[in-house]
């Protein structure tokens, strides 16, 4: 049986099972994230929140995300690159 986040997903299957599940995880790592509602793999992503949220979600000490502005998308993703390296 699978296990994790998304034991509902079958791990069998092409490119889209693949990129279904991998969303499903990106909206359980982000869900309670202010400014953050993960549909796509576009739109979502825009103000560098989903990216932060999902980094904070694992290095929650990292950085302050209640502090981060959704209109400022340039610090956003200058912010998850940096914590990503």
């Amino acid at each position: 049986a699978a296990k994790g986040p998304a034991p509902h997903l079958k791990r069998a299957g092409g490119t889209a099972t693949v990129k279904a599940m991998l969303l499903e995880w990106c909206r359980f790592r982000t869900r309670g994230y202010q400014n953050v509602d993960v549909q796509n793999f576009s739109g979502s992503w825009g103000s560098g929140l989903a990216f932060c949220a999902l980094l904070h979600s694992f290095f929650p000490d990292a950085f302050d995300f209640a502090t981060l502005d959704p209109h400022n998308r340039h610090h956003n993703f200058t912010l998850a690159f940096t914590i990503a390296e």
